[in-house]
């Protein structure tokens, strides 16, 4: 039987997904000469770094409504995707993308890079909404998952120019 997850590392996991992410785009914006490209990595970044703040706040409050230690209500299909998620089936956490950043050599890798990320992070917070009750924030869950959608669509059209 695949472990239980509580609230406060699902949540953990989100926190560092977007510490990550901001670390990313802030040293793609240091490392390129083209301002365009460092505009928008700067907005990501702060972005990210938001969203960070966002999850501090709802597993603060998750935290609070449920007793210390008590997995998180989840079952079947959405507990074997969590399960595959801490197994590094989904994301690899443990790898430093600033370092990666380093050893890309052109727009397009880099690109492709944070579009994969920003596709990954959007499956993980989908199952991650589920987790968090309408009355406790669902909605802001929502809201950086449409963000999330919002980074893709923008990174895909800088793809498109720089192909």
């Amino acid at each position: 039987m695949p472990p239980v997850f509580t609230a406060e590392k699902v949540f953990n996991t989100a926190i560092k997904i977007e510490r990550n992410g901001a670390a990313f785009y802030a040293a793609a914006a240091k490392q390129t000469s083209n301002e365009a490209m460092k505009k928008l990595f700067l907005q990501l970044s702060a972005a990210e770094r938001t969203h960070a703040q966002v999850y501090v706040r709802l597993k603060g409050m998750i935290l609070e409504s449920q007793k210390a230690g008590k997995g998180l209500e989840t079952e079947g299909i959405l507990q074997q995707y969590l399960h595959a998620f801490a197994k590094g089936g989904i994301f690899n956490l443990t790898m430093d993308t600033v370092k990666a950043l380093a050893e890309m050599r052109s727009f397009q890798e880099i690109l492709e890079f944070a579009i994969e990320r920003e596709r990954d992070s959007i499956l993980f917070y989908t199952a991650v909404k589920e987790l968090v009750p309408k009355k406790l924030g669902r909605s802001k869950v929502d809201a950086i998952i449409y963000e999330e959608m919002a980074h893709l669509a923008t990174l895909n059209q800088e793809l498109a120019r720089h192909k």
